[in-house]
This record gives C-alpha cells, structure tokens and sequence, in this order.
C-alpha cells in the first residue's frame, strides 16, 4: 500500500490488470500526457480498446469525440497512487480523484490517468 503523498512502483502486470480494471468498471477518467519540451495534452472520457494493443481514452463512441491514444506496453516502468496518495482538490466543483497510474516511457514522457471518483462528476 502506497504512503501519503507517495506513488508507488508496480509490475508491468499490476499495470495492466489495473488498465483493465478501469475499462471493464467504466470508470471515467481524466488521462494527462507530459512529454518532452513541456508537451502536455489532457482528455476526460473512458477506457477503451484500441487496435495492436494500443488504449484509446474518449468521452463517448462519438466520431468526433476529442480522444488520446497510447501504447501501454512501451512503457518501461510503472507507478501507481490510490486516493490516500493524492492531495486533495482545493477547486470547488473540482471531481475527487480515486487513483492515478502512470506509464513511464523511455524518454521520460508519462502517460498518468486519474480514476474519477463517479459521486463527484
């Protein structure tokens, strides 16, 4: 179990059932993108399966639905924080954050999708 504050290092299989977890559950979820020179892209919307192993994020089937996609099994390491790791959200209205887990890549770029809590959106 995590500390306060702290995210903790999981297997490339924990990460995966955890993945899997949130598609199958439904649960919404905020995805952030930070690469290198300060890129950064963020969506709100599900877990998805894509084609050749890729993960899909999109608010709904809508075609024209924002979306982001990522190649889960290039990550080469993995963190995950539960909501007792995540500083709380000082924005009223702002959604209560259950989880976050975060794939880090070669180059340092992380792919870090937050589980929505479902009673605060």
């Amino acid at each position: 179990m995590s500390s306060p504050g702290v995210e903790t290092d999981i297997s490339v299989s924990e990460a995966a059932d955890l993945l899997h977890k949130l598609r199958t559950e439904s649960a919404k979820v905020q995805v952030l993108f930070h690469g290198r020179a300060g890129l950064a892209a963020q969506v709100t919307g599900f877990v998805q399966p894509g084609p050749l192993g890729l993960v899909v994020i999109k608010p709904s089937e809508d075609v024209e639905d924002p979306f982001f996609v990522f190649n889960p099994n290039a990550a080469t390491s993995f963190k995950y924080a539960d909501n007792f790791a995540l500083p709380p959200s000082t924005t009223p209205g702002r959604s209560r954050l259950l989880s976050s887990l975060i794939f880090i890549y070669p180059d340092q770029s992380q792919v870090t999708i937050f589980e929505i809590d479902p009673k605060n959106n």
